[in-house]
This record gives structure tokens, C-alpha cells and sequence, in this order.
């Protein structure tokens, strides 16, 4: 299993965006969980996103689905799909088995299912690459699978691309959440960032 994140890792980070250790450890906390950035497999942990699938080339694929965990999964979907438990409805399922819809994706549009999925202990989409500093959408995927560190270097390289840094720093979390993780359920997001960091904050990862 690669290994977990340094506090030298965090203070590092923290220096190059100009905000608190706190505020890093809040959006690992808050992006990927216990999970981290690592599945029991060795695997990074990833979200595969079917309406980015679609987006960024797998849009002649909504007909296309994968057996996981004893279901049925739709590859592609024209718009993103909001969760509704009461309802049932759920594009994603569990951690477990993001990685075959993934495999499935990619044996169609590689590209596009490589960027379809938020990756590692910071859940960067990689659709976002570029953005993040990166050459190709091959050197991102290759530090999502080098380790925690690997995936601190694409959040600090997004945090940069969007200018993420000064407005960490002010802690306006509704903008943050905005930007780095887009206008949908920005106010439960915001609360539990929040939590997260006054918790880290007191604990002295300032």
C-alpha cells in the first residue's frame, strides 16, 4: 500500500498555496474519507462520473452498461444524475466497484473514462489535467497511482490553476466549494469543510 501523507507533506502544501495545514487536511477529510487515497486493493480510490464520461467522448455509449456488485451500471449518462435514496436512484454505487465501471469505460474511450473519474485522496477530476499543471492526462494518472503524495501534487497544482490559493487563505468556503467542486450542494459541503477544519485547527495544524 503506498503511504499516507506526511505532517512535512501537509506543511509543504500548505506553504505553496499560502493557506493553513488545516484547510488541506479538511478537503482530504472531506473529499475521500476513511477510504483515502487508497483502496484495500492497492487501487487509488476514484469516483467514476458517467455524465463526464459522456461529456468528454463516451457520448455514443448511453446504451453501454457494466455488472458490479450484482447490478447494472449505464456508462454514460447526457446529464449528471442527482442521487436520491428515497428514491433509488443512485449513477454511482459503492468504492468497491468503481474501478470495473472504469475498466469498462476505458475499453471504449480510454480518455474520456480516464478523465470520467475524481481520483485519490483530493477526488481531482481528470478531466481537470491541464489545469491541475499537468503534460498529458498520462503523467496525472500516473501520480494518482504513485501514492498520497502524488495526489497532493494535483491538488495544489488545481488549488494554483484556479487560483485557489488567496481564497483558502480568507477561508470563504462557499467560494472554495464553488470552484473546486461545482454550484450543486455547496451549503452541506461548506458545513462539513467547516467542521473539519475547526476540528484540525484545534488540534494545532494551523
Amino acid at each position: 500500500m503506498p503511504e499516507p501523507l506526511t505532517a512535512h507533506d501537509y506543511a509543504a502544501a500548505a506553504a505553496a498555496l499560502g493557506c493553513s495545514v488545516a484547510t488541506i487536511k479538511a478537503f482530504a477529510e472531506v473529499e475521500s474519507g476513511p477510504l483515502g487515497g487508497f483502496l484495500p486493493s492497492g487501487e487509488p480510490t476514484i469516483l467514476y462520473e458517467p455524465h463526464v464520461f459522456y461529456r468528454c467522448g463516451g457520448h455514443a455509449f448511453t446504451d453501454k452498461t457494466v455488472a458490479a456488485g450484482g447490478k447494472m451500471w449505464r456508462l454514460a449518462y447526457p446529464k449528471w444524475v442527482r442521487p436520491d435514496a428515497k428514491r433509488g436512484i443512485n449513477p454511482y454505487g459503492p468504492s468497491s466497484i468503481q474501478h470495473t465501471k472504469l475498466a469498462a469505460a476505458a475499453a471504449l474511450n480510454r480518455d474520456a473514462a480516464l478523465q470520467a473519474c475524481s481520483w485519490g485522496r483530493f477526488q481531482i477530476l481528470g478531466e481537470n489535467w491541464r489545469v491541475a499543471g499537468y503534460g498529458s492526462l498520462q503523467a496525472f494518472v500516473n501520480d494518482m497511482y504513485e501514492g498520497e503524495r502524488g495526489q497532493l501534487r494535483a491538488f495544489v497544482g488545481f488549488c494554483k490553476g484556479k487560483g485557489l490559493g488567496p481564497i483558502l487563505a480568507r477561508q470563504e468556503w462557499s467560494r472554495a466549494v464553488t470552484i473546486f467542486n461545482g454550484p450543486g450542494q455547496v451549503a452541506a459541503y461548506v458545513k462539513r469543510l467547516k467542521a473539519a477544519h475547526a476540528r484540525y485547527a484545534g488540534e494545532g495544524s494551523r
